[in-house]
């Protein structure tokens, strides 16, 4: 009996995502990595000034990283970076016009895209798949 690997399971299932993810996001030339990072923006700058180290620690990725995605979504006008009133050399990520009218369009397809994945799953599965991949998340440090 072949062995199965949870690392290569949760690989295949995101490599089934993205493109679909990737489809939903053409009409505005933007890749996934950058929508997550909108949408964490639009949802966290709801209750908060977001800024990039935010960014940097929700996504664990390098400065280098975060300033070349966030550069990129400033230029396709989707956010604007604006000083912080405490501290001039801070800067906090908003969300422009054009990018609320992105984010309408991403929720409805990430809605979309859930029910897709949750189709075929009872809400106990759900629940459970939840746990333990934040599990995962949370004990394994990679």
């Amino acid at each position: 009996m072949e062995e199965k690997h949870i690392g290569k399971a949760i690989v295949t299932l995101s490599h089934q995502i993205n493109p679909k993810m990737q489809v939903m996001n053409d009409d505005y030339k933007i890749t996934g990595t950058q929508s997550r990072i909108h949408h964490y923006i639009a949802v966290e700058s709801e209750k908060r000034q977001v800024f990039q180290k935010d960014v940097e620690e929700e996504f664990n990725i390098r400065r280098s990283t975060a300033t070349e995605i966030l550069k990129l979504l400033e230029k396709k006008q989707l956010i604007l970076k604006e000083s912080v009133e405490s501290d001039g050399r801070l800067k906090k990520l908003t969300l422009t016009e054009k990018a609320q009218e992105f984010q309408n369009h991403m929720c409805n397809k990430i809605e979309q895209m859930e029910q897709e994945l949750s189709d075929g799953l009872t809400k106990e599965e759900q629940v459970q798949l939840l746990h333990l991949l934040e599990k995962l998340q949370d004990e394994k440090t990679m």
